[in-house]
């Protein structure tokens, strides 16, 4: 049995494809250079814009998920207030409709009537205050 075998690009070196990372959009499904010279290709390339970036050549990296109006703050801020709250709609097939905070309470109310042969149906509503405040 022959392993299949691929030439590394960086290091010339001929190693076997478990030494490359996958790539799908690659004909073979393999990376063209090795992992070995894959992480030291990454490693120099943020050594070198660090010195980029502290020699001031370069922008600061930009984190968008940090800072006070940030989508992560703001979903933050959403779960601290504890304003967001789920419903539970439970409607039998006469019309009858039920609201139930708690989804369990809400579970056991829909096999109770499903039991006793009614139609019954159970939506979740999301309801929630946002209050958005942004500062430039």
């Amino acid at each position: 049995m022959s392993k299949k075998t691929k030439k590394c690009v960086a290091c010339t070196a001929t190693k076997a494809v478990s030494k490359f990372n996958s790539n799908p959009r690659a004909k073979d499904g393999y990376l063209n250079t090795c992992t070995a010279c894959w992480i030291a290709k990454v490693q120099a390339g943020k050594a070198k814009a660090k010195v980029m970036r502290d020699a001031g050549q370069m922008p600061p990296r930009k984190n968008k998920s940090k800072g006070k109006n940030g989508v992560d703050a703001a979903n933050k801020a959403l779960a601290k207030a504890n304003v967001i709250k789920d419903e539970y709609l439970v409607t039998l097939g006469d019309g009858t409709k039920v609201v139930f905070r708690n989804r369990d309470k809400a579970m056991k109310q829909v096999i109770g009537w499903t039991l006793e042969g009614h139609q019954v149906d159970i939506y979740k509503k999301l309801s929630y205050r946002l209050d958005l405040h942004l500062e430039e």
